[in-house]
């Protein structure tokens, strides 16, 4: 028979945070499993300190701060060499860019006999594709192909 307490999924490890300051004290036991094999975890920093960058896409300085980073690699568990490259404005951006393009294709895989059709919906759909890039998001040059085809094709049925 099993206790209450065995049941249990393992619980995370508390990420301390003490915001406002520029450092924060590194423990690589609380590192993605990546992380730990690289060659950081045989040496890591003391602290994390704040990183200043110029966002990729807008030009504007942004700070990945101590906190963050602690956040970032000990909570999240994201890769210790990962850097930002967006601020934080930018990257909502991005955010909301990617979730209305796998909104876009959840409608195609359902509605897609009816959408072949809807030239605002395919216009739509290729400008989120297009900007997605300017993002640091990956190009989809098959889909971007595929929606000016059928754009073209729905405008010439017009």
């Amino acid at each position: 028979m099993k206790r209450a307490c065995e049941t249990k999924t393992p619980r995370k490890p508390v990420v301390h945070l003490k915001s406002g300051q520029k450092h924060q004290p590194v423990n690589p036991n609380h590192w993605s499993e990546d992380s730990k094999r690289s060659v950081t975890f045989q040496i890591p920093p003391s602290e994390y300190e704040d990183i200043h960058y110029q966002c990729a896409r807008c030009d504007h300085a942004a700070v990945f701060t101590a906190v963050e980073q602690k956040l970032t690699f000990e909570g999240r568990k994201a890769y210790i060499w990962q850097r930002r490259k967006l601020c934080s404005k930018c990257w909502s951006e991005r955010q909301q860019i990617q979730h209305n393009i796998r909104k876009c294709q959840a409608q195609w895989r359902t509605q897609k006999r009816e959408l072949k059709r809807d030239a605002e919906f395919l216009k739509h759909w290729l400008e989120l594709l297009e900007v997605y890039p300017a993002y640091g998001g990956r190009k989809n040059l098959a889909g971007i192909t595929m929606l000016r085809r059928l754009v073209e094709a729905s405008l010439k049925k017009s």
